[in-house]
């Protein structure tokens, strides 16, 4: 297989299309049976490089792919609107990244297993802010919290 060409997988009804060089696609398109997408680079034909998935329930990522996997800097956005900019290993937030929610709400720090977690800040609607340590997504160890009005707290927080 060399140039532009589309593949049809019978039994597992999967499409892929693009650019194939010597066996291999190297760029295109891949259409699974549930409505996902994958558009961009890949290698050994799968995502491989800079792509694009789009999942059929509206939520997308454009990013990093490795061996098939979401895994480097990428933009994960949910079907509510919720959007995480940042490192990514293997589909779940790792490292440094931001998340701003659908209502404004805006985090900017460390994630592990997608969990805000490690050092951040995180400033609401109503402009209040959070900068200290989180776990498991919750206000954990020392932090400052500053409240609309001009008051400040600095101090420990246990979980909230």
């Amino acid at each position: 297989m060399e140039g532009y060409g589309v593949y049809y997988i019978k039994d597992r009804k999967v499409i892929t299309e693009g650019v194939w060089i010597e066996g291999n696609i190297v760029f295109g398109r891949i259409f699974f049976p549930n409505g996902d997408i994958y558009e961009g680079e890949m290698k050994n034909s799968v995502p491989e490089g800079k792509g694009k998935f789009l999942f059929a329930n509206g939520e997308n990522y454009e990013g990093d792919f490795k061996k098939g996997e979401m895994t480097g800097e990428g933009i994960f956005r949910f079907s509510d609107k919720t959007e995480y900019k940042g490192s990514i290993e293997n589909g779940i937030f790792n490292g440094k990244g931001s998340m701003t929610w659908e209502n404004g709400t805006q985090y900017n720090g460390n994630f592990i297993d997608s969990s805000l977690c490690g050092n951040g800040t995180i400033t609401n609607i109503q402009k209040e802010k959070y900068e200290g340590n989180f776990d498991k997504n919750e206000f954990n160890g020392y932090g400052t919290y500053y409240f609309n009005n001009g008051d400040e707290y600095e101090g420990n927080f246990e979980y909230g």
